[in-house]
């Protein structure tokens, strides 16, 4: 079973259509968790295989996880403002054949040492709208732009701690259990961005910051 899950916040509808439009035909099974929305989009009700749920964004990115493992296989994790290209999944199990047993993913971070900020002293960050070459181990994976099998880790929604830190939570799973993350090798083009009025990542508060921070430090060393 191959299965996209994807969390999408009120005000994105228009690109959630795109994103979806781009992603069902390469998958058997799309999750979508309805931040914010107050009813769901009837279209959504029209597309095979997509099932939709209305959430109050407690969990925010987060519950782009409410159904991981479900379904045995593969798994993708997707944003609600990139679109993926049609050879986007199949080229994502390619590489996880070349690597099984990891995470694989678009974009990743190592950080130097000390960690003083989640958001500072990183020494590699490489980016999925860019061109990266060649295939990398990191210490956080974009979870956006992320590939699971579900045989290679589990994942409980209540691990979550706290909402929109998706990409440290998982870092911090797969490190408990000894699960690599590799940056694959890509062109820019793999994936586009849809502009938004809105991101997530700048409305974190210097709280978010320190407690992303203090994450990081409790699993790299």
């Amino acid at each position: 079973m191959v299965s996209a899950h994807i969390a999408s916040i009120i005000g994105r509808e228009d690109s959630l259509r795109q994103v979806i439009a781009a992603i069902t035909s390469q998958v058997d099974k799309t999750y979508v968790s309805l931040n914010g929305y107050q009813v769901e989009p009837d279209w959504l009700h029209t597309i095979r295989n997509v099932e939709c749920e209305l959430l109050d964004n407690s969990l925010g990115d987060a519950a782009r996880y409410l159904h991981f493992g479900e379904d045995e296989g593969y798994s993708f994790f997707c944003d609600d403002d990139l679109i993926y290209s049609p050879n986007y999944c199949r080229y994502m199990i390619h590489k996880y054949n070349q690597h099984k047993g990891c995470l694989i993913t678009l974009h990743g971070k190592i950080y130097g040492r000390p960690i003083i900020s989640s958001h500072r002293g990183i020494i590699k960050n490489y980016r999925c709208l860019g061109t990266v070459k060649g295939d990398h181990e990191v210490e956080t994976g974009g979870t956006g732009v992320m590939l699971i099998n579900t045989k290679d880790m589990k994942i409980n929604i209540e691990d979550f701690l706290r909402p929109n830190m998706a990409d440290i939570w998982v870092a911090k799973f797969a490190h408990e259990q000894n699960v690599k993350i590799m940056v694959i090798e890509h062109n820019a083009n793999i994936v586009h961005y849809l502009p938004q009025a809105t991101r997530i990542w700048r409305t974190r508060s210097r709280e978010d910051i320190v407690y992303e921070t203090n994450i990081l430090n409790s699993f790299l060393k």
